[in-house]
């Protein structure tokens, strides 16, 4: 193959990406697949940030900011749909901080991405606070703690499943662990939701 077009390039450095990790891949192992040049591959993207920088950018274009929830079956949906996401996407989860590092158009668009889980977790504990399924904060600041924890666990499950891979164990649960860090911040009727109606539910379907 004397040629390729930018799809086939981005589709190819992502697979590689994928399997031996950003740092690990250079142009050459990227051109070497294709079986084009160098010249070839620069001539698309002049540099391996560029790639990267690309192939976030194409995940990030299927970003979408959802709605906050105001029940908890919603929320148990949305993060439900976060942890397909991580197994999606599960090369920039994996290497998340690295990306940070390697490029600030993809820095820019993490930071975006913080903002908005920011916007959702707030508007989202409201609504639960006003519908008595959440308690009020026990000390200023206290849901905002946990709802960047959430988002940091989310960031790095990648990683996470990856290790356990490499152990030969299933792969943990991103929606159980987060539902272990909210359940102590539910009202009883909140607590009474989820058991009932959430983790019963989970179960019988096991």
């Amino acid at each position: 193959m004397s040629s390729v077009t930018k799809d086939e390039i981005l589709q190819a450095a992502q697979a590689l990406f994928l399997q031996k990790g950003l740092e690990s891949v250079g142009m050459r192992d990227i051109s070497q697949v294709l079986g084009i040049s160098v010249g070839n591959l620069t001539y698309h993207f002049n540099k391996k940030e560029t790639l990267i920088e690309e192939v976030v950018t194409r995940m990030f274009a299927r970003y979408q900011r959802f709605p906050a929830a105001c029940t908890l079956q919603t929320l148990d949906e949305w993060l439900g749909l976060l942890e397909n996401l991580v197994v999606e996407n599960a090369l920039y989860f994996r290497d998340f901080a690295l990306f940070a590092r390697l490029s600030e158009k993809v820095r820019e668009i993490q930071l975006y991405v913080c903002k908005d889980n920011d916007r959702f977790w707030a508007e989202t504990f409201s609504l639960l606070i006003d519908a008595k399924l959440v308690q009020p904060e026990g000390f200023r600041g206290h849901h905002q703690r946990v709802w960047r924890t959430l988002h940091f666990m989310k960031n790095h499950w990648g990683q996470r499943q990856a290790a356990e891979k490499n152990l030969g164990e299933p792969p943990s649960s991103y929606r159980i662990e987060a539902w272990a860090l909210l359940f102590p911040l539910l009202t009883e009727e909140g607590q009474a939701v989820y058991l009932n109606k959430i983790r019963r539910r989970k179960r019988g379907r096991t």
